[in-house]
């Protein structure tokens, strides 16, 4: 993982976010390995085709995955993504990337989709974003782990053919992943994503035997030469456990022998190379060092069940360094309170199309409690206190615990007073939102007058002392359970009884 965008959102990461960082599917995939959810998934597809996990042959494994995946998954296109999500604006999205990201990315979309369109490839009633482009928007593509993908079908799916859930092909590419990496060990000998900002395909091989994953509905050991042009063009990104690659940013975690024995294989699968990958027009590679996920996927790999791959994070977090470094990585894009990255949950909670809607549309506190009082569903989308859904998933699914429901207000509190006004508490059994009107109790959705009387411990004495806790840093260091992101301040308080 090279991290050459400090912008990146790590948390609910979007198409551009991806496109800048595609090392970003790499917590992805270890977050839906450390989900019950997976395992659950793994075992409902085996369970529907008679096969058993002891299965030896790796490629009757692979196909019974994309055969479960695409009965279960319901693909949804760019204009099918902006109706479901709304849109983003590229003006935000530049001032959080960079305008050169912006455009990077633009440019590749743009490129293939008009060329995918104009050889008819593609239906322009689903897939023409160049009037949205033109406006200034783009489809709100956010790329979920298994958690946040079952939630979509859950809550969204047409009642008469409920989906397991919603997605696109990187979603899609990191649910296979997923399941391979918690199959019997050696079920694979490699595993490498294909991608554009466009399309995310997974390319994998077990001995002589080389496949190629282009969507839940494909699943190619051999491409007609008719339609690899297409299908290859503009793929200028790379991931492996080991790292990735990505043509835009000239930087490789990828080591060089390692690159160019992929870049070998994927030669004698297709018969030949994306144009970008060619050596001619292949720019100078900058290596840098390898992911620190691949120590996280390689432990993975030896897990039994989804226990031992939670230790394993655990076990990593505990320690100093990448390896820990990468492990609150994950947890902060599985939204695990006791080991995220507060600072990141809260910055990645004050964006979103729907959020930014909802904003617009509340002049006073009381407004802004009103919208949260009425979302009526009280469930976690993960099914999980300690997990948080970010404001734009309260909002789209019209759910959340009162903790989901507590960050929701705190940034629509931030909009009307500045994020140096608003402070969070989340307790054990309540969470509390303290504004300039007063304290506002999610659990009990209502204002309470002396906030000890809702809280346990000492919660309530930090509430009463924000000079200290405002200071920049001040407690981030010494609790990584303290967020303080632009001044915003968010308290997570542990459970150590459910511990």
């Amino acid at each position: 993982m090279h991290l050459v965008n400090p912008g990146i959102n790590w948390v609910a990461p979007t198409i551009f976010d991806a496109a800048s960082e595609p090392g970003i599917l790499l917590p992805l995939v270890l977050a839906n390995a450390a989900s019950p959810q997976l395992w659950r998934l793994r075992d409902r597809i085996l369970a529907a085709q008679h096969v058993g996990t002891e299965l030896s042959n790796p490629i009757a494994l692979l196909r019974a995955f994309q055969v479960g995946l695409n009965r279960l998954l319901t693909h949804t296109s760019p204009l099918e993504v902006a109706g479901a999500n709304g849109c983003f604006d590229l003006k935000l999205l530049a001032a959080r990337l960079g305008q050169p990201a912006i455009d990077t990315a633009l440019a590749r979309i743009r490129a293939t989709l008009s060329a995918l369109l104009t050889a008819g490839q593609l239906d322009p009633a689903r897939y023409d974003l160049e009037p949205l482009i033109a406006s200034g928007r783009f489809p709100a593509y956010t790329y979920a782990t298994v958690d946040g993908i079952a939630a979509s079908g859950r809550y969204l799916g047409r009642a008469s053919r409920r989906p397991f859930g919603l997605t696109c092909c990187l979603d899609e590419v990191a649910l296979l992943a997923s399941l391979l990496l918690i199959s019997p060990q050696g079920a694979m000998d490699g595993l490498a994503v294909l991608a554009n900002p466009v399309h995310y395909s997974l390319f994998g091989w077990s001995g002589a035997q080389s496949w190629w994953f282009y969507g839940k509905n494909e699943l190619l050991f051999s491409v007609a030469p008719a339609v690899l042009e297409q299908r290859l063009a503009g793929a200028s990104m790379l991931v492996t456990p080991r790292g990735s690659w990505s043509r835009s940013s000239g930087c490789s975690s990828i080591p060089a022998a390692e690159l160019e024995r992929l870049i070998q294989r994927l030669q004698d699968f297709f018969g030949c190379l994306p144009e970008e990958l060619e050596p001619q027009h292949r720019p100078a590679i900058r290596f840098v060092d390898p992911s620190p996920m691949d120590g996280l996927v390689q432990g993975a790999l030896q897990c039994q069940g989804v226990a031992e791959v939670q230790a394993l994070l655990v076990d990593a977090l505990g320690h100093s360094g990448a390896a820990a470094s990468a492990a609150r990585t994950v947890f902060t894009c599985a939204r695990y309170l006791p080991g995220a990255d507060l600072v990141q949950l809260l910055v990645a909670a004050r964006q979103g199309p729907r959020l930014q809607q909802a904003q617009g549309a509340i002049t006073a506190d009381e407004d802004a409690v009103a919208l949260v009082r009425a979302i009526g569903g009280t469930s976690s989308i993960f099914d999980d206190r300690d997990r948080l859904a970010l404001p734009e998933e309260t909002l789209k699914f019209r759910t959340g615990s009162d903790r989901d429901k507590a960050v929701l207000l705190h940034v629509l509190l931030e909009h009307l007073h500045g994020v140096g006004c608003i402070s969070t508490v989340l307790e054990p059994e309540h969470s509390l939102v303290k504004g300039p009107s007063g304290t506002f109790c999610t659990a009990l959705m209502d204002w309470v007058d002396d906030p000890a009387q809702a809280l346990t411990g000492g919660a309530a004495r930090l509430l009463q002392q924000p000079a200290e806790a405002d200071q920049p840093g001040a407690q981030q260091s010494r609790n990584p359970a303290f967020a303080t992101a632009g001044q915003g301040r968010i308290e997570y308080r542990h459970d150590h009884a459910r511990a």
